[in-house]
C-alpha cells in the first residue's frame, strides 16, 4: 500500500504594525556643549546631537535601530515603563 504524505503548508505569518512611545531623557554636558540622549527602556540605547533637535531626530533613528536590532535577533521588544519626570528645558 502506497503511503501518501500530506504536503506541509505554511501559514502565512501576519506582521501587526504597532507604535510603541519610549521617554528618552536628554542632559546638555556643560563641557562640550552636546546633548546625550538615553532612553530607560531600552538599555544601551544612546546617541547624542550637537543641538537640541539634532539630539532628537538622532534618539529617533537609534530607537528605531535599536528595535530592528533586537527583532533580527529573536529578542522580545520592551515596552515602555511609564515614568513621571517634570524637568525644564535649559537654554
Amino acid at each position: 500500500m502506497a503511503r501518501t504524505t500530506r504536503t506541509k503548508q505554511r501559514k502565512k505569518r501576519r506582521i501587526k504594525k504597532i507604535v510603541a512611545r519610549y521617554t528618552v531623557l536628554i542632559e546638555r554636558d556643560d563641557e562640550t556643549g552636546q546633548y546625550c540622549v538615553t532612553v530607560p527602556a531600552l538599555p544601551g540605547c544612546v546617541t547624542f546631537g550637537d543641538t537640541f533637535e539634532e539630539a532628537i531626530a538622532n534618539a529617533k533613528e537609534c530607537i528605531h535601530g535599536f528595535l530592528e536590532a533586537l527583532q533580527k535577533v529573536g529578542l522580545p521588544i520592551p515596552l515602555e515603563i511609564e515614568v513621571t519626570v517634570e524637568a525644564e528645558r535649559q537654554q
